[in-house]
């Protein structure tokens, strides 16, 4: 089980002050019993969202607060999940997003993108950056499913499984290379 750490809740959000550990359920994390009253996560002495730390929270929709990390499962399933400051997050565990909300996510920062960790999200804007090194099998599976998406590449992208993409019609999106790394 996770670290508890310290963590308030005041109207709807919940606020983390420190740093907490992964949890082997959803229901291991102190405040489980508020997952329906949360709408919104802020992070104030910690960087790192553990695994399955709000799995299936379906009324949370904004996180306020930027990330460094965020683990597996973190946010899967939380389906109103709309808006997340992701630009300063360095590492996304497997499924952390899958099944939310998001249409945007800026990853400028990331540097690794695990397995799945967008699958069914109906991203339509993707910001990818120079530092990025990983990604994992099927990491946008099932997202840019509208008819006008973008994905815009600031460096050079690392070798990449061909499924990262599964299900995403090429058509369909545009792909935004700075012409210094379009090689």
């Amino acid at each position: 089980m996770g670290e508890i750490g310290k963590w308030c809740f005041c109207n709807g959000e919940l606020t983390l002050v420190s740093s907490l550990g992964d949890f082997n359920t959803p229901a291991d994390a102190p405040w489980y019993s508020l997952r329906n009253q949360i709408t919104s996560v802020s992070c104030s002495g910690t960087r790192t969202v553990g695994k399955n730390a709000f799995k299936g929270y379906t009324n949370l929709t904004i996180i306020r607060s930027l990330l460094h990390q965020v683990n597996a499962s973190a946010f899967e399933n939380c389906s109103n999940l709309k808006t997340a400051d992701l630009s300063e997050v360095t590492a996304i565990g497997a499924n952390a997003f899958a099944n939310t909300g998001l249409t945007a996510a800026n990853l400028s920062s990331a540097t690794l993108i695990s397995s799945n960790a967008f699958d069914g999200t109906p991203l339509t804007f993707i910001t990818l950056g120079s530092s990025l090194t990983t990604i994992g099998m099927q990491a946008f599976r099932n997202t840019l499913q509208g008819s006008s998406n973008k994905i815009v590449v600031k460096g050079s992208a690392p070798t990449t499984p061909n499924d990262v993409f599964q299900g995403v019609t090429a058509a369909n999106v545009t792909l935004v290379v700075p012409a210094n790394v379009a090689n």
